[in-house]
């Protein structure tokens, strides 16, 4: 379901990809869900799941949220070791 190009917007996203229903059962939320969604912004904790779906950045979806600290960091121990 990944676009080639960048959407104008959600909608023109989800209807690329084949339609509310089709991005909800991708999803695993209902149709209604989505659709809220797009009424009031996709929740941060969802993002990666809407950029795996149907290929829409984080950044476009939340440009609020800091996602290029959230994409750079390794996790680590209270005592700064990586783990690999």
């Amino acid at each position: 379901m990944n676009l080639t190009k960048t959407p104008v917007s959600l909608d023109e996203a989800i209807e690329a990809s084949g339609g509310l229903s089709k991005v909800a059962h991708a999803l695993h939320i209902s149709p209604n869900r989505l659709a809220n969604w797009l009424k009031r912004g996709v929740p941060a904790e969802r993002c990666p799941d809407v950029e795996a779906a149907i290929g829409v950045r984080c950044e476009f979806l939340r440009p609020d949220v800091n996602w290029k600290v959230l994409r750079t960091e390794t996790p680590r121990d209270i005592d700064g070791s990586s783990h690999a």
